[in-house]
């Protein structure tokens, strides 16, 4: 990315930046939503109460 003289970005490293971005903000929603279904009971195996 590159600074125009203007100070601003060029559109194309702007419009890259917004893809990296969200590119990165899909893959930390996916490792979190995987934390969080790993703490919830509903997605561990149930236990069953074998009687002897």
């Amino acid at each position: 990315m590159e600074w125009e003289a203007n100070g601003e970005m060029s559109a194309q490293d702007t419009w890259d930046l917004v893809k990296r971005l969200a590119e990165i903000e899909e893959q930390e929603k996916a490792s979190n939503l995987l934390h969080l279904s790993s703490k919830h009971s509903h997605s561990k195996p149930k236990k069953t109460n074998i009687k002897k």
